[in-house]
């Protein structure tokens, strides 16, 4: 796909917020927290979380197959945590990095870090493509 097509298909913030089941944003302390439902059957609803406190908006993608909501709940956000189970590899219920790679441009956040990465990914750590970075475990991120 071109460039120029792919950034056509970029939908609206707007238009993705009528297209993807939001909960109502609650406020958790001095943070406002908004989950949106992602796809992922466990017997309960599954929820990517995007946290907004003292001017910045961190967003977590929980597990969960491609959906909108993963572009609404990272939009513009100063750090994205998201799941990349497997380099290409499909999984259902989960997040393959090359599906990541393949909407990074829709996803908007200035950072992203990876996580809930399988032997496939931790053994193939050098094909995640910088800015993109493995989070690791016990890191502290400044936001």
């Amino acid at each position: 796909m071109s460039w120029s097509s792919r950034k056509a298909s970029i939908l609206p913030i707007d238009r993705i917020a009528r297209s993807v089941r939001l909960v109502k944003p609650a406020t958790v302390g001095q943070a406002r927290v908004t989950a949106y439902e992602v796809v992922h059957p466990s017997g309960a609803p599954a929820h990517a979380l995007r946290i907004e406190i003292e001017g910045k908006v961190i967003a977590y993608s929980g597990d969960g197959e491609w959906s909108e909501s993963h572009v609404a709940v990272a939009d513009g956000a100063d750090l994205f945590v998201c799941e990349a189970y497997t380099v290409e590899r499909v999984v259902k219920n989960h997040l393959s990095y090359g599906e990541i790679r393949a909407h990074r441009e829709e996803l908007r956040c200035k950072r992203l870090y990876l996580t809930h990465m399988s032997p496939d990914l931790l053994n193939r750590l050098d094909s995640i493509v910088p800015p993109d970075a493995p989070a690791e475990d016990g890191q502290i991120v400044e936001v």
